[in-house]
């Protein structure tokens, strides 16, 4: 029994991946935006590495994971860029965001725990994306725990 975990486990290998790039919203760097590199699983999402932008829109996410599939590693930018918040969150309890999701292409994964190249965004005008989604999370949770 002991022999066929071990060959489990060298199944599971070690994958790293890398997004950089930076966040303007109407022309304007989006400072302290959260970003979250996560690995796309059937049931949750795997965090591979979390932060925020810094003072001039910057980013920069690497993380890895053991899968023992290739891992499908994805940006995940939470923003509040020219949101309003709808009259059903006021008094709930309930802080909701903008989500953005972009896919990291497979020849930014490596099979190392390290990355070597990041996949560059270059810079994102948040004002005009299309395809978000509203994401709302519960004042005390982070927001990789809830989603709608």
């Amino acid at each position: 029994m002991s022999s066929y975990y071990g060959v489990l486990g060298l199944l599971n290998l070690k994958q790293s991946a890398g997004v950089e790039g930076k966040l303007h919203c109407n022309g304007q760097p989006a400072k302290g935006v959260e970003v979250q590199l996560l690995e796309k699983e059937p049931f949750f999402d795997a965090l591979m590495a979390k932060g925020r932008t810094d003072t001039n829109g910057f980013f920069k996410l690497g993380g890895s994971a053991n899968e023992m599939t290739i891992i499908e590693p994805e940006l995940v930018i939470h923003h509040k860029c020219n949101y309003k918040n709808p009259p059903k969150e006021k008094g709930t309890g309930l802080i909701c965001f903008k989500k953005y999701i972009i896919q990291v292409p497979s020849r930014y994964i490596y099979r190392a725990d390290r990355v070597y190249s990041y996949f560059d965004i270059g810079v994102l005008e948040l004002s005009k994306l299309n395809g978000e989604k509203t994401f709302c999370k519960w004042r005390d949770l982070r927001p990789w725990d809830i989603r709608l």
